[in-house]
């Protein structure tokens, strides 16, 4: 296992290990959705891990004696590798390949050593030692024809210039996982107007597509929920632009009530959106739930503590209200399941789920008539 300092990561914190729950998860819905839809055709997978790093972790302070935890790229081959597993128990024909991008030659070699050692499967991969700035148009060839998953994040307080993600997320067949860096934003703003660190308000500049943030961070920079929701509402705007649909989660400090970066994940499909919504709903509570712990074991509290602690809240989401509102939004229009559930997911708590139960309600109170429940089949509603 590779030992030289520097090229593997300090432990992992509460909101790396949230994240990697959520692309661990969603790589193997995202892929299972794919195979599962394809059958009988060639399917072609591509994953792309933007800022790789060593693909290590140092061992984590509850099980140090475990080794090393996996990072994102490991993570990535993984997933891979069980899909084409997957796929050839189904008759499938699955191919899948990986792209790895870091400018950081020693976590590279590490990188490279922890693939050989953990990878069980000849998942084909390419290394490109770049910033992605750099390799854009790299990684759209690499991607071509191919479903692809990419992993957009940079270590660190950095960003990635929305010309690059703008181009990225564009890529057809393309679901993306992105970083969006919102404490260094808020820092940040403290600047405005103040004659100094005009580089770094440039970087957000490029980051949110130009400087009309600034106005907003004017605007909200006295509460801060205020101003976190209009820059976020801001970056999801821009991506709206470019005809996707997109959630985001944040991801807070380990030990504060203060949000980190979000997780924003973006789509043209339907069924990748409403996967990625259910995986990150479950992962704002597994959040919520190591954050629980972690605060137990500072003040020592019993099992039992922690136990009503992290209880499971009661669903949120009336499936009558629910049914109602579907049913006065879609009324005496015929549509696809695809657009109802496109629609419905963008309410808050909402999965597909909760809409499939709501159609049973319509159907059974004669106000909706479908002819399946395929995305693409037909619901016509009563007037």
């Amino acid at each position: 296992m590779p030992s030289q300092k520097g090229t593997v990561f300090p432990r992992k914190k509460i909101a790396t290990r949230v994240k990697h729950r959520i692309l661990q998860n969603y790589l193997k819905a995202w892929g299972g959705i794919i195979v599962t839809s394809n059958r009988g055709r060639p399917v072609r997978l591509a994953f792309v891990d933007t800022c790789c790093g060593s693909g290590l972790y140092a061992p984590n302070d509850v099980e140090p004696d475990a080794g090393y935890d996996v990072g994102s790229a490991l993570i990535g081959i993984e997933v891979l590798s069980n899909l084409l597993a997957y796929g050839a128990s189904v008759g499938g024909e699955v191919t899948a390949k990986a792209l790895f991008i870091n400018e950081n030659a020693a976590e590279l070699d590490t990188l490279r050593a922890a693939i050989a050692q953990h990878s069980h499967a000849p998942i084909p991969f390419q290394i490109l030692s770049h910033r992605l700035e750099d390799v854009v148009e790299d990684v759209a060839s690499f991607c071509h024809n191919h479903f692809t998953f990419l992993f957009i994040d940079p270590y660190g307080p950095s960003a990635i210039p929305f010309s690059v993600v703008s181009r990225l997320v564009q890529l057809k067949f393309a679901d993306c996982l992105v970083n969006f860096p919102y404490y260094s934003i808020h820092k940040w703003v403290g600047w405005l107007d103040s004659g100094e660190q005009e580089a770094r308000l440039a970087i957000v500049d490029a980051l949110l597509n130009g400087a009309a943030w600034r106005d907003i961070a004017r605007r909200h920079r006295h509460s801060r929920p205020a101003l976190e929701e209009a820059i976020l509402d801001h970056y999801m705007n821009q991506l709206a632009g470019l005809g996707l649909a997109a959630f985001a989660l944040p991801m807070s400090f380990e030990d504060r009530k203060r949000t980190l970066y979000h997780l924003v994940f973006t789509s043209r499909n339907t069924a990748g959106l409403a996967a990625a919504k259910k995986e990150l709903q479950d992962a704002e509570a597994y959040q919520a739930a190591l954050k629980a712990e972690l605060k137990a074991a500072k003040q020592h509290q019993g099992l039992l503590d922690f136990m009503a602690a992290d209880a499971a809240p009661a669903d949120p989401v009336d499936i009558e209200s629910l049914a109602c509102d579907i049913h006065a939004h879609f009324h005496a229009r015929s549509v696809t399941v695809d657009d109802v559930i496109r629609y419905a997911l963008f309410k808050p708590h909402v999965l597909d789920s909760h809409v499939r139960k709501a159609f049973t309600r319509l159907k059974k109170a004669g106000l909706a008539h479908t002819t399946g429940t395929r995305y693409h089949d037909t619901i016509k509603f009563a007037s």
